[in-house]
């Protein structure tokens, strides 16, 4: 995990809010064989109409974080697992496409905060801790899988609407290291640039008040 410099890699389990250690624990859940949008490791996705996988753009509830695909494009035997699902791609007729979703509402993430169009924007501070916010989609890395999703330091408010609660600065960060910014715990003081944050899905699919696209 890179801090302090533009380098988001989406919502990165780290723990679950009663305390214990994640343990990548997922559920299986269908996508749709052509589903046109790319997928990556730490994107939020979310139920589609006809309840298969989509992704969660801003302001959609979440069923949780994509954690990789296993599907079949040669007529095998057995599915292949990718760390990511490529935009349109078609699979064997009549085989299933499963996707590892963290879809538990207590596991907590760290992500990167940016700018709508992220550039660092007006960086958070203390005092949005509890706060709401929205996951800004990125392109995700191709070779890695993995994603480029942030948190939109420009959305987080204290009404209920947003798909992430704002928990905690990253407790991984150590603050207050001069001329260190980018490194590996060298983030410094906060309120600078690209922070990460704790997170928990606010908007899930299954809590009460919450409704699919």
């Amino acid at each position: 995990m890179t801090f302090g410099v533009s380098a988001p890699n989406g919502l990165v389990p780290i723990n679950s809010g009663n305390g214990n250690t994640w343990n990548g624990q997922t559920n299986i859940y269908t996508l749709a064989s052509g589903y046109g949008t790319s997928i990556f490791t730490g994107d939020p996705v979310t139920l589609g109409t006809a309840g298969t996988i989509i992704v969660a753009v801003a302001s959609q509830s979440v069923l949780g974080v994509f954690a990789g695909v296993e599907y079949r494009v040669t007529t095998n035997n057995y599915n292949t697992r990718f760390p990511y699902w490529p935009a349109s791609t078609v699979t064997v007729s009549g085989s299933t496409i499963n996707c590892f979703i963290i879809d538990d509402p207590r596991v907590r993430f760290t992500v990167q905060e940016a700018s709508t169009t992220g550039a660092s924007g007006t960086p958070l501070t203390q005092a949005v801790i509890g706060n709401n916010g929205d996951i800004i989609l990125s392109t995700g890395n191709t070779r890695t899988g993995q994603s480029r999703a942030f948190l939109n330091n420009a959305s987080t408010a204290t009404t209920l609407i947003g798909q992430v609660k704002i928990v905690a600065l990253d407790p991984g960060i150590q603050l207050g290291i001069a001329s260190t910014a980018g490194t590996a715990g060298g983030q410094q003081a906060i309120g600078t640039a690209f922070q990460n944050w704790v997170v928990e899905i606010n908007s899930s699919v299954f809590k009460a008040g919450s409704t699919r696209p």
